[in-house]
């Protein structure tokens, strides 16, 4: 069985210039920087609960709890985005004004196959994840053994164009096979971007004993850090605002997809109405006025739709979504009643003279 390519660990002998002070600076008596506390000599105890998951022999079932972990619920609302965005995809592709603007948009004119394309590679990964068990091949077949933490930073993993970085644990532990002691750095598989700097933590302190994991007959090179694999919900190494690692709820997921087809769908409406249905003339009240009421339909259902997802928990406030959203609504509920205003009006065309004055 393949080692999963997203659980890849760095050697001992790796470079740990990245885990010293960036600065550079040469510490002294007079420095402020915390003295690291000092550790006993390397002894774990003799009991220590891996989790009920490595209890039975391998191969040994993945239970259901596990599914639930971040790593289990980012997959199934990808899988679930996939699908739903492919869906509306092919939905929309039939609406007489799609069909108009794909004259002057030629990917319009394959919409349905571009959802189609959505919807296959939706149950693509559907169907890998029951072929391949990915991450879950350290429960199913990997051999728990306890590591002890000496450190744990934030270290950059991107570019100068794309900056990013990612936590790196350095553990201590005994080689399960020699009793040899080793030391070793623990990335976590996931990078992030700079931006996400402040919102990013891992709770691991010097000191900490934690469960390392490797696959049988691959050696230290599979060693992982358990916690970084973010398939037991009760142990997320990684915090986002000081909240676990919970992963992408399927209906925030498919909201998610709705929005985003929701802004397809919306973008070629307004290009519609500006070659087609812009009103030269009438009353500009109603309009306004729909646009207003937009608005606030719009802000109050974000606010629900925010009150229903798991994010609300991990932020101050839903006001960003009540503005997101009523700016939506304030442009849908115009855009809809010029379209409406265009297709109702069955009053014979009436053609004017114009004169090219410039070219």
């Amino acid at each position: 069985m393949s080692l999963p390519d997203d659980d890849s660990v760095l050697n001992d002998d790796a470079s740990r210039a990245d885990l010293e002070d960036p600065s550079g600076a040469e510490s002294n008596e007079d420095s402020t920087v915390p003295q690291l506390p000092e550790l006993e000599p390397f002894d774990p105890p003799g009991e220590f609960d891996h989790g009920e998951e490595f209890e039975p022999q391998t191969p040994r079932p993945i239970p259901k709890y596990l599914r639930q972990g971040s790593h289990g619920r980012r997959k199934r609302g990808m899988i679930y985005s996939l699908i739903a965005l492919g869906i509306m995809f092919i939905v929309f592709w039939p609406i007489p004004f799609v069909q108009g603007l794909s004259f002057y948009i030629l990917p319009l004119k394959w919409l349905h196959w571009i959802g189609f394309g959505l919807v296959g590679l939706g149950v693509w990964n559907y169907l890998a994840g029951l072929v391949s068990t990915g991450r879950y091949t350290y429960v199913k077949n990997g051999e728990p053994f306890m590591g002890r933490v000496l450190d744990c930073q934030k270290v950059d993993s991107g570019t100068a164009d794309v900056p990013a970085f990612r936590h790196v644990a350095r553990v201590e532990y005994r080689q399960p096979d020699t009793d040899q002691h080793l030391i070793q750095d623990f990335p976590e598989p996931d990078n992030w971007s700079t931006s996400k700097l402040n919102q990013m933590s891992c709770p691991l302190k010097r000191g900490d004993y934690v469960t390392l994991v490797r696959l049988p007959g691959k050696g230290d090179s599979s060693n992982a850090l358990y916690g970084y694999l973010g398939l037991d919900p009760e142990r997320e190494y990684i915090l986002k605002n000081d909240q676990p690692m919970r992963g992408t709820s399927p209906f925030t997921a498919i909201m998610v997809a709705f929005l985003i087809a929701f802004v397809v769908l919306l973008f070629m409406a307004a290009f519609d109405v500006m070659m087609f249905s812009f009103p030269i003339g009438g009353d500009w009240k109603l309009p306004t006025g729909l646009a207003v009421g937009g608005f606030f339909i719009g802000g109050i259902l974000g606010r629900l739709l925010w009150s229903k997802s798991e994010n609300q928990q991990k932020s101050k406030s839903s006001t960003p979504s009540f503005l997101g959203i009523g700016f939506l609504g304030a442009i849908t509920l115009p855009i809809a009643f010029f379209i409406l205003n265009s297709r109702l009006d069955h009053a014979p065309t009436k053609l004017e003279p114009i004169e090219i004055v410039e070219y």
